[in-house]
């Protein structure tokens, strides 16, 4: 059953199969953001991981804190001569728990990117950066997943 406020969150819980069907949505996205962008295409094989963030990896973690939209973070190791710099959120409203889902990217410097599994690089780049973004990200929680969902704690 889906249940609302007035801030319009859903608590229907979210699972394995929610990430799997989120999961297609967020590859076709990666795929068509370098149709649109070919000057990044260089970062295609430079993915780091993919995490689901803010609210709603909250509430896949608590099940309590309600699902706003679905802000998905794109991690890429950079490029030294194509910094990328995506400040421009792209957004879509999907039928999937009537959600719309925010698509960010963040470019992680080379050297920050040696260590060993995706989870520990994001974590240490959130944790290291001086930027806002990441310190506002490690406020709330993160599940990072490319072929299987992994749990990456970000949150306090």
């Amino acid at each position: 059953m889906l249940m609302s406020t007035k801030d319009e969150r859903t608590y229907e819980i979210l699972n394995s199969k929610d990430l799997e069907r989120l999961r297609d949505i967020v590859l076709k996205e990666q795929e068509d953001f370098f149709k649109r962008n070919p000057k990044f295409t260089g970062y295609r094989n430079r993915l780091i991981g993919i995490c689901l963030c803010q609210g709603a990896a909250a509430h896949y973690i608590d099940k309590q804190a309600g699902i706003q939209d679905f802000d998905i973070w794109f991690f890429y190791k950079a490029e030294k001569d194509n910094l990328m710099w995506v400040r421009k959120r792209r957004s879509i409203k999907t039928a999937y728990l009537n959600k719309r889902i925010d698509f960010l990217k963040r470019a992680i410097p080379e050297e920050l990117c040696n260590l060993e599994n995706a989870g520990e690089i994001i974590k240490n780049y959130l944790l290291v950066s001086k930027q806002k973004t990441p310190k506002f990200l490690l406020e709330k929680a993160g599940i990072g997943y490319i072929q299987r969902p992994y749990l990456v704690k970000f949150c306090g």
